[in-house]
């Protein structure tokens, strides 16, 4: 992911972020200066345009701190209790004023700050700013906890918002004044909506990797594209918004004015036409070099698949005269040379399982995974699995704990693939807990399917990478420095098998408490059985 995200773009967006928080808390500030000092400029832009409620005020400055706060990879989790308190104050803030304009009630939240300086006339934030409060202490709140799906529903939320504050500031540009009030009551000042458009844009960029923002954060074409236009889009607003600003102070007439809308919007267009040609030739560049690139992935996965396949043959034979010397069947040997033996035996079958890892997974890639199904007892194979690692679970001495459900159903898969499967998943169980722990294999029916779960007490998988945990040649960070055997296929291997028997495989896990895998795999139906008996009565007759 890191490698598909314009890094520099990200940053650059942070610091657009930051600059904006703190705009935001001088906007509140300067705000709250002028209802001590009384300096009107400061509480409203001109005097014929609303004013900024003393507890808008405060609430930008609560915003404007979180915000630049949240930026801050310094903060740590007792801060960020405090910006849990300033988010609800001022989602609290904006809900309170919303049910004061609905039920027509008065709660005395306005009278706050500068009761003295309001007098009789109590000024009251606008139906929606508080609406727009409300929506930033929700958007922010769901930023604090942390969390990818949060933080989307965070930048929805501010969505609202921002289209409310554009709303009113298109409003004060085109002298619009039903944009920015709703009749009756007081309208949003224009410095408000500037503030909150501020913020729309700062919680957007707080995480741009992520969500609604991510299109414009890719290093791809599609990434260059959205930038590039959403630059023209911004020029279009900015220029449009000159013309007719320059032509209502009178310098030229409505005929310049349109001659002067043609001029932009014709550039505009010249521009979006350069950036989409240059980006179909990037494209058909990218297309070629991919096409490229899957001819050298399939020329290595062929030559991988056929050396797998040549080298099997030779290590099987070493591993069947190492097991007949250690059997003593061609003659008997001395400790040393069983020692050496089993050395020689063990390092071969670790090459054994490489080379069919391997083999698979090329299988896999090319689509040439050959499956013969067949109606088999899951849970017969899974005990049979666990017979042939008795003796490594004794050396580690590990505890196993079995429950296989009564009158479990068939299945109708490939024996030795689902043997691969579970071969799989318990050496992992095996291999990633320390001596002395635990593992378990339990199946049960549920619903239509064989529900398998093969559980461990052992260093887990930590969080951040448990997205990547079926992906070719990956083993967790937590693995590496305690365990070096390993290819990182095996796991890639159990998902595509279990995926091409019309199964799901996930997990759940804790660091250095354990993982539990499940495997879920139709069960068969009275038919397939059926069916598997007249074909094995059918072979029978043909023998015969």
């Amino acid at each position: 992911m890191a490698a598909q995200i314009n890094s520099r773009f990200i940053r650059r967006l942070e610091a657009v972020s930051k600059a904006f928080a703190a705009g935001v808390f001088f906007i509140g500030l300067l705000a709250i200066i002028g209802w001590q000092f009384d300096v009107l400029v400061l509480k409203k832009v001109l005097p014929s345009l609303p004013v900024i409620a003393p507890n808008t005020a405060f609430s930008f400055t609560l915003i404007g701190l979180t915000l630049f706060l949240l930026l801050n990879e310094k903060t740590g989790e007792r801060l960020r209790y405090f910006l849990f308190i300033f988010s609800s104050v001022v989602a609290l803030v904006g809900f309170l004023t919303l049910i004061e304009y609905i039920f027509g009630l008065n709660f005395g939240i306005d009278n706050l700050f500068f009761a003295r300086k309001m007098g009789a006339s109590i000024v009251r934030m606008s139906p929606q700013s508080a609406f727009n409060f409300l929506a930033v202490g929700i958007s922010l709140f769901f930023f604090l906890r942390n969390t990818k799906k949060g933080m989307l529903i965070g930048q929805i939320v501010i969505v609202a918002a921002g289209l409310i504050s554009l709303l009113s500031l298109l409003g004060f540009i085109y002298n619009l004044s039903s944009l920015y009030t709703i009749s009756p009551y007081k309208g949003m000042a224009a410095h408000t909506a500037v503030a909150f458009i501020m913020i729309f844009v700062s919680i957007l960029a707080l995480r741009p990797e992520i969500g609604l923002v991510k299109i414009f954060c890719g290093n791809g074409l599609s990434g260059h594209a959205a930038r590039r236009l959403f630059v023209a889009m911004i020029f279009l607003v900015i220029i449009e918004t000159l013309v007719m600003i320059v032509r209502r102070i009178e310098i030229y007439d409505y005929a310049y004015e349109s001659l002067f809308h043609l001029l932009v919007v014709a550039g505009v267009f010249v521009y979006l036409i350069f950036v989409a040609f240059r980006s179909l030739d990037q494209l058909a560049e990218v297309e070629r070099d991919i096409a490229h690139v899957r001819q050298i992935d399939k020329a290595k996965t062929e030559f991988v698949s056929l050396a797998s396949h040549q080298l099997r043959t030779p290590l099987t034979s070493v591993s069947w005269y190492t097991e007949m010397l250690l059997n003593k069947d061609v003659g008997s040997l001395n400790e040393k040379q069983k020692e050496y033996l089993s050395e020689i035996y063990i390092g071969n079958r670790r090459m054994i399982n490489l080379v069919d890892d391997i083999l698979n997974t090329s299988r896999i890639d090319m689509g040439t995974l050959l499956i013969e199904t067949k109606i088999i007892s899951l849970s017969e194979i899974a005990k049979s699995v666990l017979d042939e690692m008795a003796p490594l679970l004794q050396d580690k001495k590990m505890e196993v704990k079995k429950y296989f459900e009564a009158n479990l159903p068939k299945i109708k898969a490939d024996p030795e693939l689902i043997r691969i499967v579970i071969q799989n998943l318990c050496l992992n169980s095996l291999k990633y807990t320390p001596p002395g722990g635990s593992i378990g294999i339990g199946m049960k029916k549920h619903n239509s399917h064989v529900l398998m779960e093969v559980s461990d007490s052992g260093y887990g998988i930590p969080e951040k990478q448990k997205k990547r945990i079926f992906t070719k040649m990956f083993r967790a960070d937590n693995i590496r420095s305690k365990e070096t055997d390993g290819t990182g296929l095996g796991l890639y291997i159990v998902r595509a098998i279990v995926e091409q028997h019309g199964g799901r495989v996930w997990f759940e896990s804790e660091e250095n408490k354990g993982t539990t895998f499940y495997v879920s795999l139709p069960a068969s139906t009275r038919v397939d059985a059926r069916r598997a008996i007249q074909l094995e009565n059918k072979k029978r007759k043909e023998k015969r």
